[in-house]
């Protein structure tokens, strides 16, 4: 019997002011061996809940921002109401400041 190591994603919490506190969510490698960033991202989150994973810290929610390595880069994505959508540089900067600054991140790049 062959046991894969799991692949480590990280995910900063940002939603309900966590400020970026990192959240380790492990996959098995088997299965993700050949997934688009897509699928992966689906499964840091289903593996992000406390009831898949558990961890003395709250859900990957709304807000919170994964890592994804892509060619040797981090790709910076967004958890959205439905799905995720990827940051620019830019982007992540801005949505870590708004957050910082105790606003309230909605899909689609709206804060309050």
């Amino acid at each position: 019997m062959v046991t894969t190591l799991p692949s480590t994603f990280t995910v900063e919490l940002w939603a309900f002011r966590s400020n970026g506190q990192e959240r380790n969510v492990l996959i098995d490698s088997d299965e993700i061996a050949n997934a688009t960033d897509e699928a992966k991202l689906e499964l840091i989150f289903l593996y992000g809940q406390n009831d898949n994973q558990p961890q003395q810290m709250r859900s990957v929610s709304v807000g919170d921002v994964a890592f994804i390595f892509s060619d040797g880069k981090p790709q910076r994505y967004v958890c959205e109401d439905v799905g995720w959508r990827k940051l620019t540089l830019a982007e992540y900067v801005r949505h870590t400041t708004e957050l910082r600054a105790g606003k309230h991140y909605f899909s689609g790049g709206e804060y309050l």
